[in-house]
This record gives C-alpha cells, sequence and structure tokens, in this order.
C-alpha cells in the first residue's frame, strides 16, 4: 500500500520517496565523445498507482482532472478512412476462408480446428472495428496526464495556463484519422465549479489514477538514430542493438521529454504548419520497465520490483506468477 507524502511541491503527490535512477555500468560517452552532444535531458514520471483518490488539481495520471462541471466531456468520432475499411474487409474474408485457415495452421504448427477458433475470434473484432470505422468512434476520451506548471516549469505552457491536461481516444487511428489525442490547456483559477461525477465509461478501459515521484536526468538516442553514421562503431562495442539500448538508451517508462524508443529506423513527425521536426513531448508506457532494461530501475525500487519481476518470469508456479503480476501492476500504471 503506498503512503502520500504532501509536503512536496503545490499539487505534486509523492509516494512517500524520490527515485534514483541508477548509473548505467560504465559511461559510453567516455568512449564515444560525440553521443555527449546527443545526450537530452528527460523527466521520469514513475507513476505508481495510489491507495485512495489524489486532489483533482495535482500533477498525476488518471482520473479526477480539474474538468469544468459545464464542460461535456469529449467524444472521439473519426472515422476509418476507405483504403483501410478495404484492408479490414479483405482481412475478414480470409478469416472465412477454409484454405488460408489450413495454411495459417500448418504455418504456425497449430490444428485447423484451434487456427479456427482463433479466426472466430479475430473476426468479431475485425467487424466491431468496422462498425466503428465506417460509423464513427464514438469513444470517450480516456484521462491520461494531468501536469501542473509549478511541477513542470519545463513544459511550454500558453500564456495564463497552469495545468495540462492529455486525453487519447482508446481506439487505435491510422495516420489518416488524426492523432487519436486531445491536449487541453487550463487556469485553475478558472475552473470554478469543478466536476466530481464520473466521466463516461469507455469500452477498452481505463488508466489508473496515479501518484507522480518526477526525476530529471539525461538520457540518449536509440540505437536506430545512430546506426545509419556510427553504426559500425556501437557494433565493436556491444554484441546487439538492444544490448546498448537496455543499458545506455532512451529512458523506458512514462517520461517527458528526452529520447524515442524506436524499435525501427526513426519516424520524426513533421509539423504541418512549420514543416520542421516535432520534437517529443509525452512518452506514456504500461510499465516502469521490463526484464531487459532491469538497470533502469530506480534504486528505491530494486528490492521489491526486481524480485517481483523475476518470478513473474521464473516460476514454474502458476499461482505464484498471477500473484506477482498482481504484485508489479500495483507498482507500475
Amino acid at each position: 500500500m503506498l503512503s502520500r507524502d504532501l509536503t512536496g511541491p503545490a499539487g505534486l503527490v509523492h509516494t512517500g520517496t524520490m527515485k534514483t535512477t541508477p548509473s548505467p555500468a560504465f559511461d559510453i560517452t567516455e568512449r564515444l565523445l560525440w553521443l555527449r552532444e546527443k545526450r537530452s535531458k528527460v523527466i521520469r514520471l514513475h507513476p505508481r498507482q495510489v491507495a485512495s483518490s489524489l486532489p483533482a488539481s495535482a500533477s498525476k495520471m488518471g482520473w479526477p482532472f480539474l474538468w469544468p462541471k459545464e464542460e461535456p466531456w469529449p467524444v472521439c468520432n473519426a472515422k476509418i478512412v476507405p483504403v483501410h475499411i478495404a484492408s479490414y474487409e479483405r482481412s475478414l474474408e480470409r478469416s472465412r476462408d477454409e484454405t488460408s485457415i489450413a495454411e495459417l495452421a500448418q504455418l504456425l504448427g497449430h490444428s485447423i480446428e484451434a487456427t479456427r477458433e482463433t479466426a472466430e475470434r479475430n473476426r468479431a473484432n475485425t467487424v466491431k472495428i468496422l462498425q466503428e470505422g465506417r460509423n464513427g468512434h464514438h469513444q470517450s476520451y480516456l484521462p491520461v496526464l494531468q501536469l501542473r506548471r509549478d511541477d513542470f516549469p519545463e513544459i511550454p505552457f500558453p500564456r495564463g495556463e497552469d495545468i495540462f491536461q492529455l486525453l487519447w481516444c482508446p481506439t487505435f487511428h491510422w495516420v489518416e484519422e488524426g492523432p487519436g489525442h486531445l491536449i487541453v490547456w487550463r487556469n485553475e483559477q478558472e475552473v470554478g465549479n469543478p466536476r466530481t461525477d464520473p466521466i463516461p465509461e469507455g469500452t477498452y478501459g481505463g488508466v489508473s489514477e496515479c501518484s507522480l515521484d518526477p526525476e530529471r536526468i539525461t538520457d540518449l538516442p536509440s540505437y536506430f538514430e545512430l546506426r545509419d553514421d556510427h553504426g559500425t562503431e556501437m557494433d565493436s562495442i556491444f554484441d546487439s542493438w538492444s544490448a546498448y539500448d537496455a543499458e545506455h538508451g532512451p529512458a523506458p517508462g512514462t517520461k517527458l521529454f528526452g529520447c524515442a524508443e524506436w524499435v525501427q529506423g526513426p519516424e520524426i513527425p513533421v509539423c504541418a504548419a512549420c514543416g520542421g521536426e516535432m520534437k517529443l513531448l509525452v512518452t506514456v508506457s504500461s510499465t516502469e520497465c521490463d526484464q531487459q532494461k532491469k538497470r533502469w530501475l530506480a534504486i528505491e525500487d530494486r528490492d521489491g520490483l526486481e524480485h517481483t519481476m523475476d518470478e513473474l518470469h521464473t516460476s514454474d508456479d502458476p499461482r505464484t506468477r498471477v500473484a506477482r503480476f498482481h504484485q508489479w501492476q500495483a507498482m507500475e500504471v
């Protein structure tokens, strides 16, 4: 169970201890001097689920946000563009085709009966996606992240605003359908009658309410951002791209700014107004890190979380794995 300390900066509710990211095994910038100019400032947010609700105006993840009672909760009505509707329709046809099912069963090494059952489940999901795609998602946005100016002055708040709110549509968006998220800027003093009743429930779950323990450090670009110019030099030090990223690359987890965790060549979006490359503002993740990136575990969490993760992945007892999964969820988003 988490304890709360209300003695931090205005609006920021800590879990009781600040988080400290341990240093890597060695400083890669001493071997590759050109990496020093690639370092980027990042704020790891270290979200943790709370046992009781935080103030609506606090910096946090998840509902309740500071939201005017008279302001309707936003709904996403984006539609899937025709080219992608055609792709889903072809997928639906293949899911009914016995030849396709037999070929897939052979490829996966599964029985035809098991493959057919999987195809039927996937077909139902595809039908739902098509319905939403043709008629509009009609999905309530999920409240994801709320940040205060006095807690995060690094954010470029518009003049007169002091609260940043990030919401997203829980339904998958193709690029042509729009970004699938909303950013709302507010002035706390102008929200005289905040909403206290629950927001509309979505059909795709939600984001747990979490406190934040921001930690300001630096991280480095992923291997995929560097490989074209420096791949040979990096390969002489690391056995694989993942070995570099796990120890020295972008900080994992939910964070502000920093470097993107690419798993392919970078696809940096371009601003439609000025044509310049966009800067990373927020990364939202379901977990703090994974087994491969255990070095990023905060020092304060190492004993409990590392043991939990080890047993979650290695225990032969299904009951132990289930118990560790729930413990892991309690420490993560």
